[in-house]
């Protein structure tokens, strides 16, 4: 049982923590290929099957390691046609990828929203005295857009941004220093998160750590697990009510 009458401080993810940002991906890549077939006189079902250009742009999204879809990863996909799909689009090369990158982003952007009970459960933490961060890896102003869409910019006392273009940040890194900063009893904080990188850098600063085990990183295993898993927010928010966790 962890008890969790002493934490006062929450540390929260963003991404697929508190909000969905898999199934808007996934809709910004059906766009941009519905995008390309606009593009393409030829039969793009037969020549590259939506299945297969999702394998192409998820290959480019392992090999750049983003947190996100970049324009970049597009560009790579477009400079490889003609050859092997035998397609010949009205553009081609980046003026291409400028098009199908802008189709995605506006069609994800468009869906983001928070998992059901985000908002209850940071309002929740605040009634009951505690202090709200939220803690979110990717490119600065496109995660403070990703807050403003949804609505939760304005919820959290701070928001740590780790610039995954800045090499040597992390989310452990930043959770020590903020800690130091503010004076934060480790024992006083916890970091709530759907990631192994979530309840590795809450181990690392010595905090309690709450796994929420959505979609994307489901099956993931930290190599000493977190004190608390949970299926969902709202089954996070009923456990924190009594501020206990079995």
């Amino acid at each position: 049982m962890l008890n969790l009458n002493l934490v006062k401080y929450f540390y929260i993810d963003l991404d697929d923590t508190l909000l969905m940002t898999a199934k808007p991906s996934a809709l910004g890549l059906e766009r941009a290929y519905h995008k390309l077939a606009s593009e393409c006189d030829e039969d793009l079902s037969v020549r590259l099957p939506m299945e297969a250009f999702m394998r192409e742009m998820d290959k480019a999204y392992q090999e750049n390691r983003h947190s996100e879809f970049e324009i970049g990863d597009f560009e790579g996909f477009c400079r490889k046609i003609p050859s092997p799909y035998s397609l010949s689009p009205k553009h081609t090369g980046d003026s291409l990828a400028a098009r199908l990158f802008w189709n995605y982003k506006e069609t994800k952007n468009k869906a983001l929203m928070p998992f059901e009970g985000a908002f209850d459960l940071i309002a929740g933490l605040k009634k009951s005295e505690g202090v709200v961060f939220c803690i979110t890896r990717g490119v600065c102003n496109y995660q403070f857009t990703k807050l403003m869409l949804s609505d939760l910019e304005d919820k959290f006392s701070a928001v740590l941004v780790v610039d995954m273009r800045k090499e040597g940040d992390s989310k452990a890194k930043q959770l020590k220093e903020h800690l130091d900063l503010n004076k934060i009893r480790p024992e006083r904080a916890a970091i709530i998160g759907d990631s192994t990188e979530d309840i590795d850098a809450g181990q690392a600063a010595g905090i309690r750590t709450i796994r929420i085990r959505t979609e994307r990183h489901k099956d993931d295993q930290s190599e000493k697990p977190a004190d608390g898993e949970f299926a969902s927010i709202l089954e996070l928010k009923r456990h924190l009510e009594t501020r206990v966790l079995i």
